[in-house]
């Protein structure tokens, strides 16, 4: 038996890897957040041209979202802090 050690990536990482066999875009979602407490961060990413294309916000900063585009909210509202 022939063992494989996996990579460890971050989420970040493994969107941004190819290896020709994956399906990962088949569903298409636009836009997908990300809420870390550690460090407090908002990570929105976005799908442009088949790759996710990540933008980080914090504290007073206001969101931008391609799906909710009337949404007014700062990163501080959505980790409550």
């Amino acid at each position: 038996m022939t063992q494989v050690k996996a990579k460890r990536m971050t989420f970040a990482e493994y969107l941004n890897h190819d290896d020709d066999s994956d399906t990962r875009y088949d569903w298409s979602i636009p836009e997908y957040w990300i809420v870390d407490l550690h460090p407090a961060q908002v990570t929105v990413l976005k799908l442009i041209n088949n790759t996710y294309q990540a933008k980080e916000y914090t504290d007073q900063q206001t969101i931008k979202s391609v799906v909710f585009s009337d949404l007014i909210i700062t990163a501080k509202i959505v980790l409550n802090t």
